[in-house]
C-alpha cells in the first residue's frame, strides 16, 4: 500500500507555527526600520523649512518670518500656529504654494505644503493637520520656534529674530505638546508603533511620556537638523504673551507647571 504524499495534520500545524514565529520576529524589526524611515524623512522637511527661512532672512534684511498668527500682537502667539504670511512666506521657497490656492480650492488638502507637517503627522488617519483658520492662520505639524518676540528671559528659550542669533537655537520642531488645560497630548514619533498619536479628553493633557514618545526632531537657525530622545529633551511653555512665570514648584521639572501649553525639544 503506497502512503499518501499530502500533509499530515501535525505536518500543517508545525509550519504554521514556524511562519507565525517569524512573522512575530520580523513584525518589530520592520516596524523600527518604518520609524528609522519617517525619522528620515521628518529631519529632511525640517531642514528644507530651515533652509526657507534662512532664504528668507537673506531677503528681507536678515530678519526671521513673524510668529504672530493672523490677528497680530492683539491675538497672542501659539508655536503650532503661523500666520498666512509665515506660510505663504516659507512655501515660496519650498513650492510654492500658497494659502490663497488652497481656499480658492474649496479647502483641496492635495494643495496644503506637506512640508509643514511630520510625515507621521500627515499619513494619520484623521489627523487633518495642517489646517487652516482664516481669522487665525495655521495649525502646523510642527512647532514654529522664530519670530516670537515676547519669550521672556526667565522661560530659558531664545526665539531667533534674526539670522545673525546664535546659530544653535532652535528653530522647528517635532510635535511633543500638551495641554493640561485643554487636555490634549499630540506625539510625533512613538516608540514600539513609530506612528504619531493624538490623545484627548481623558487621555490628554498628560506629557509625552506618558503616551510612550519617543522623542523628536529638532532643525536649528543654522540650518542642521538633531534627533533628539525624549529623556534628553526639555519641557517650555509654548503659547504667548507669556508673562514672568512663577518659581517652579519642588522636584517639579516644568518651569512652568499651570501653564495651558507646553512642548518639548
Amino acid at each position: 500500500m503506497r502512503r499518501s504524499k499530502a500533509f499530515t495534520l501535525v505536518e500543517l500545524l508545525v509550519v504554521v507555527c514556524i511562519i507565525a514565529l517569524l512573522i512575530a520576529m520580523l513584525l518589530p524589526a520592520l516596524k523600527r526600520a518604518r520609524e528609522q524611515a519617517q525619522r528620515t524623512a521628518c529631519a529632511a522637511q525640517l531642514r528644507q523649512l530651515a533652509a526657507a527661512v534662512v532664504s528668507y532672512g537673506v531677503e528681507n534684511r536678515g530678519r526671521v518670518p513673524t510668529g504672530e498668527r493672523n490677528g497680530g500682537p492683539g491675538q497672542g502667539e501659539h508655536c503650532v500656529w503661523i500666520s498666512t504670511a509665515t506660510y505663504d512666506a516659507v512655501s515660496h521657497y519650498i513650492n510654492g504654494r500658497t494659502t490663497a490656492e488652497f481656499v480658492a480650492s474649496g479647502g483641496n488638502r492635495s494643495l496644503i505644503e506637506q512640508h509643514f507637517a511630520c510625515p507621521n503627522i500627515w499619513q494619520q488617519e484623521g489627523a487633518e493637520m495642517p489646517y487652516y483658520n482664516d481669522a487665525v492662520g495655521w495649525v502646523i505639524g510642527y512647532n514654529y520656534l522664530g519670530g516670537h518676540a515676547v519669550v521672556p528671559p526667565a522661560f530659558n528659550w531664545k526665539s531667533p529674530m534674526k539670522l545673525s542669533d546664535r546659530a544653535s537655537n532652535a528653530l522647528w520642531c517635532d510635535l511633543n505638546d500638551w495641554s493640561p488645560q485643554d487636555r490634549w497630548t499630540i506625539v510625533s514619533h512613538r516608540g514600539g508603533t513609530g506612528a504619531a498619536g493624538f490623545f484627548y479628553g481623558n487621555n490628554g493633557g498628560r506629557p509625552p511620556k506618558d503616551h510612550n514618545a519617543a522623542g523628536g526632531n529638532v532643525a536649528f537657525l543654522d540650518g542642521s537638523v538633531a534627533w533628539r530622545n525624549l529623556g534628553d529633551m526639555k519641557p517650555y511653555v509654548t503659547i504667548g504673551p507669556w508673562p514672568e512665570p512663577p518659581p517652579p514648584e519642588p522636584g517639579y521639572p516644568i518651569v512652568a507647571p499651570n501653564a495651558p501649553y507646553l512642548g518639548l525639544w
